[in-house]
């Protein structure tokens, strides 16, 4: 990595001239590895971006679906059941009904 080499920061292009192949060739093989990686990085972040992007829909639903699920849970524990069964046949309608209700 860079930061093995010992050339400061504010190196001068003059500075830069007197250095032998070696010690360049080192500083731009260091340059490089250091730039790929900064890349690799970049790239990671930007697939992360867009999947997170892609899959905030997916998560939003979900949430949405157990918030609703929770909600149904509570309403059917308060739920008072008051139903009364009686026959279809329209004679019978009126008897049916008064005794399901004493």
């Amino acid at each position: 990595n860079s930061k093995n080499i010992n050339v400061p920061p504010s190196t001068s292009e003059e500075e830069l001239l007197n250095l032998d192949t070696r010690e360049l060739v080192n500083i731009i093989q260091s340059l490089r590895r250091d730039n790929r990686c900064y890349k690799l990085t970049l790239s990671y972040f930007d697939r992360t971006s867009k999947d997170l992007a892609d899959n905030r829909d997916a998560v939003v639903t979900v949430l949405h679906f157990i918030d609703n699920i929770a909600a149904t849970q509570t309403s059917l524990n308060n739920l008072t059941v008051n139903s009364r069964a009686t026959t279809a046949r329209e004679s019978n309608i009126d008897k049916d009904f008064l005794q399901t209700t004493k």
